[in-house]
């Protein structure tokens, strides 16, 4: 019994204590990795978890210590996607245990809607190319995050609380998409330059944050 309780305190202890580094959207370009392929992307500590308080207290410190309205964002787009796939491995462990997945589920949709607000809160005119470039990785994030909640559908008793995720998600996309096209605009009217997503580093905090598929 002292093993375990030692064991629990150790853990605990490890969660409050990870060192907190500041999310920074840097143009250290790095390959995409899919959720098929990155075991490191499989959630460890799930919202079932008694711990799971001291993941988001983690989480909340490092928002903290995040300054810039793209840094800001950037990371809310990497906790978002970390949440879709607490999300998956919770209904895949306990797939009869819908309470579990709908918060969840909730505690996801909690954070795109931070996701927007960040997202709507970037200069639209802004010459920082790695705005262009997170706006577009938020959308492809949209649309996979999208994909896996449209699964969830399928079991009746998680309907609700995924279709309010979906609308969530396609509102934070809209904005999205918005804000990128004012900043493109903006970019070619100073650069007189289109911007494409070949010719634009890609923020990796972002790509981590965003892999191609969720499955």
């Amino acid at each position: 019994m002292k093993n375990i309780r030692f064991s629990a305190v150790f853990v605990f202890l490890g969660l409050i204590f990870v060192p907190i580094t500041p999310a920074k959207a840097d143009t250290t370009q790095m390959a995409a990795v899919t959720i098929a392929t990155a075991k490191a992307d499989i959630p460890v500590i799930l919202p079932t978890n008694p711990f799971y308080f001291a993941k988001e207290l983690t989480r909340e410190l490092r928002r903290f210590f995040t300054f810039g309205a793209v840094n800001k964002a950037a990371y809310e787009l990497e906790v978002a996607h970390e949440k879709a796939l607490e999300v998956r491995e919770v209904e895949k462990i306990t797939p009869n245990n819908t309470e579990a997945i709908n918060r969840a589920l909730e505690n996801y949709t909690t954070d795109v809607v931070r996701l927007k607000e960040r997202i709507e809160s970037i200069d639209s005119a802004s010459s920082d190319v790695r705005v262009s470039e997170l706006l577009q990785t938020l959308e492809g994030a949209a649309v996979e995050h999208t994909e896996l909640l449209q699964e969830l559908k399928t079991n009746e008793a998680l309907i609700e609380a995924a279709t309010s995720a979906e609308t969530v998600v396609a509102d934070a996309a809209t904005s999205a998409t918005l804000k990128l096209d004012a900043n493109i605009t903006t970019l070619e009217a100073t650069a007189d330059t289109t911007i494409s997503p070949s010719t634009v580093v890609m923020p990796s905090t972002v790509i981590q944050a965003a892999p191609a598929v969720i499955r």
